[in-house]
């Protein structure tokens, strides 16, 4: 929140638990259904929580778009906790956006997240830009940065495998610019270190499988990790 704020302060931003000055006894759920973008933060059970429920099948009845956010530092897998959600809320969750945060690089992961934003269009309506100095860091990729910095230890790579795996998944509608852009910043040569490095470890390994599996459907970064 505090990113989305010195990043891109035109944007208006609402915290489920959060009163929204002006609007202190409107639901949660009716601002989901009020709001054009509805981010949620995957962690494990997210989407068996009742009020998270709600929310999210308000903003689906208003065509809200929903994107999850993964913590490269503390994430699950998509799929796993989809499977737990129920029918409903799988049907209106069908096709999310996902992307990645690091707190490190706050500012980029936010102008990350907000190019998967969809915004009004009409004339009298401006897209919200980001501040300048975040736009010179946009080609920085934070994933790979973090997996190439921070993933020392087996349960740091194992969690930033997992968010990978997400941000690349087939149930995501951004999956293949995602891994086009992590193709595009080395992240095949950090994921392969990583993928040797940890083989050992068995759930770190069954992440990183995944990942490669879900990057494999992009076919020049399945060639470059076939040639490493």
């Amino acid at each position: 929140y505090d990113s989305i704020q010195s990043s891109t302060p035109n944007v208006r931003t609402a915290m489920c638990h959060q009163p929204v000055a002006g609007r202190e006894d409107m639901p949660s759920s009716k601002l989901a259904a009020a709001s054009h973008n509805v981010m949620i933060l995957l962690k494990e059970d997210c989407l068996t929580n009742e009020q998270v429920a709600e929310d999210i099948l308000a903003g689906a009845a208003e065509n809200a778009q929903f994107i999850f956010l993964c913590d490269l530092a503390s994430s699950v897998m998509l799929e796993a906790e989809m499977k737990k959600a129920s029918p409903e809320v799988q049907t209106a969750l069908s096709r999310p956006a996902v992307t990645t945060y690091w707190n490190s690089m706050g500012n980029t992961s936010c102008v990350n997240a907000l190019n998967l934003m969809q915004f009004p269009v009409d004339a009298n309506a401006k897209r919200p830009l980001p501040f300048k100095k975040a736009v010179f860091r946009k080609h920085e990729n934070p994933t790979v940065l973090y997996m190439y910095q921070s993933t020392d230890e087996d349960t740091q790579c194992t969690e930033a495998m997992a968010a990978l795996a997400n941000m690349m998944s087939p149930l995501s509608c951004t999956a293949e610019d995602q891994r086009a852009e992590f193709y595009r910043d080395g992240g095949c040569e950090v994921l392969q270190e990583k993928f040797g490095q940890f083989l050992s470890v068995g759930s770190c390994a069954e992440a990183a499988v995944r990942a490669l599996a879900n990057l494999a459907h992009y076919g020049p970064a399945a060639r470059r990790v076939a040639e490493l």
